[in-house]
């Protein structure tokens, strides 16, 4: 009585993963499907937070580098 006897596809979730420059795809089935759904929703929070807090990161670090370029204008002798 399976769908895929018939014809009929499966529904299916897959993971896709990277390691390196492979990538691979694992089969979630569906008792995992919504731990799986909550990982990925989780890691991608995690990578904006974290894409978040480089850009800030980086505007601080080019403020400062800016402080201290103009500092150094100021202290050299005409």
């Amino acid at each position: 009585n399976c769908r895929c006897q018939q014809g009929e596809k499966h529904a299916g979730l897959y993971l896709a993963i990277r390691s390196g420059q492979r990538r691979t795809m694992i089969y979630i089935p569906a008792a995992l499907e919504e731990t799986v759904r909550r990982w990925v929703e989780t890691g991608q929070v995690v990578e904006r937070l974290l894409e978040a807090i480089s850009q800030h990161c980086l505007e601080t670090l080019l403020e400062r580098k800016q402080e201290i370029l103009a500092r150094k204008r100021k202290e050299k002798p005409p």
